[in-house]
């Protein structure tokens, strides 16, 4: 884009992120290509963000913008496998299991 893009304003809102609740389980991973049956952690954890963002992104033709954001699901963090020493777990795994429901207001 000729003059490029920028960012007017960026404000994440002053609500926080609400997260709970929280629940676990233990799952089955691999490790050294054997499979144990306990051999890994998941958290389940409630996401709750609904805020009054404000993000401007402009051009010289035309401006767009975020006034508000909300979004609602399950976040499942996935600890595997489980190690006996520091770090305790060899990987990291961040997802929604659902889609979350986002609802966008656009400026």
């Amino acid at each position: 884009v000729p003059g490029g893009i920028r960012f007017n304003k960026c404000s994440l809102g002053k609500e926080p992120i609400r997260l709970g609740p929280v629940r676990h389980r233990i799952i089955p991973s691999y490790y050294a290509d054997k499979l144990m049956e306990e051999g890994g952690v998941e958290l389940q954890i409630g996401v709750t963000y609904h805020s009054d963002v404000e993000i401007i992104l402009a051009t010289k033709v035309a401006s767009v913008g975020i006034a508000a954001l909300e979004i609602t699901g399950t976040l499942s963090v996935l600890l595997a496998p489980l190690l006996s020493s520091a770090p305790f777990f060899g990987g990291i795994q961040v997802l929604f299991t659902n889609p979350p429901k986002v609802d966008v207001d656009f400026r």
